[in-house]
């Protein structure tokens, strides 16, 4: 399940515990709520339910941002370690071998 899913289905739960109908059919669980026969600790039960999974959702967006960022930083690094063995073909190639080897180095290179 991935965190769009996962937020969706937890706010539907929260919405149904809230505003959903009983079980037996009766009224939906505000209008008892406003009635007075909803114990104010199902409310707060709900709400401390409701921050503890909301708490576990912020710690799991934080986890899945620091490992796109780790990922990020790893591809830089990639990156630059391509850009700098290109570079050092070009070199390579200019500085060395024949008229036919440095013209491969330098398409290899990027450079025509």
């Amino acid at each position: 399940m991935n965190l769009t899913q996962r937020i969706s289905f937890l706010l539907k739960t929260a919405w149904n515990d809230l505003f959903g109908e009983d079980p037996q059919g009766g009224e939906p669980t505000l209008g008892r709520a406003v009635a007075g026969e909803t114990t104010a600790e199902r409310l707060g039960g709900l709400l401390d339910q409701s921050q503890g999974q909301l708490d576990a959702l912020r710690l799991e967006l934080a986890n899945a941002l620091t490992r796109q960022k780790r990922i990020a930083g790893s591809a830089r690094g990639v990156l630059r370690r391509l850009l700098q063995e290109r570079d050092s073909l070009r070199v390579g190639a200019m500085h060395g071998g024949s008229e036919r080897v440095r013209r491969r180095g330098l398409r290899r290179g990027g450079l025509r």
